[in-house]
């Protein structure tokens, strides 16, 4: 992925990967593929597919692939407690895991906390910001509209009146991602 920052000619070129997860009822099953897609022309190097490796082992596996070994750094946006999970036991010895993905209290884990102690780990949630990054992150979407396949995103569309009708469809897993547009 070129993200415009040059480590220099002694560390290797960032890259990014994308692990799938079977988070997905069978009638909206195409979207897994549908994501990889997507990731893939949003710079994604690669993408696991939890299809193809239903268990940790294999998905450990592959990804140690990819990446000549674990990664220093994983980003779990999935919003499955089993995604945390594997990003736990995927990620280095003094890696960091950055959580995005799991922002609902009532998903929880059992998580041994010698796996962080032992593995040296870093954990770090992100859920708020500070309101300067919202104009930043504007900035950055109206740069590059037209780069990013950004509208190929959401699958489903809603004027903001039925805002609590999208939020229905998408807890229940009818949809993947519903975008809001404003009422004319």
């Amino acid at each position: 992925m070129d993200t415009g920052h040059d480590p220099g000619p002694d560390l290797p070129q960032p890259h990014a990967y994308v692990l799938e997860v079977p988070a997905l009822p069978a009638h909206v099953g195409t979207a897994r593929l549908f994501a990889a897609a997507v990731a893939r022309r949003f710079g994604a190097d690669e993408t696991v597919d939890m299809r193809e490796h239903a268990d940790f082992e294999s998905r450990d596996k592959r990804v140690r692939e990819l990446c000549n070994g674990w990664p220093d750094v994983v980003l779990e946006v999935a919003g499955v407690p089993e995604a945390f999970m594997d990003a736990l036991r995927m990620v280095s010895i003094g890696g960091r895991v950055i959580e995005v993905g799991n922002i609902s209290s009532g998903l929880t884990v059992q998580l041994p906390p010698s796996v962080i102690t032992f593995k040296s780990l870093q954990i770090i949630g992100v859920a708020t910001y500070p309101p300067h990054y919202l104009k930043k992150s504007l900035d950055f979407l109206s740069a590059h509209i037209d780069r990013f396949p950004y509208s190929e995103m959401c699958d489903a569309t809603f004027p903001l009146s039925r805002a609590a009708e999208a939020l229905d469809k998408s807890e229940r897993r009818e949809i993947t991602r519903a975008g809001l547009l404003p009422d004319r």
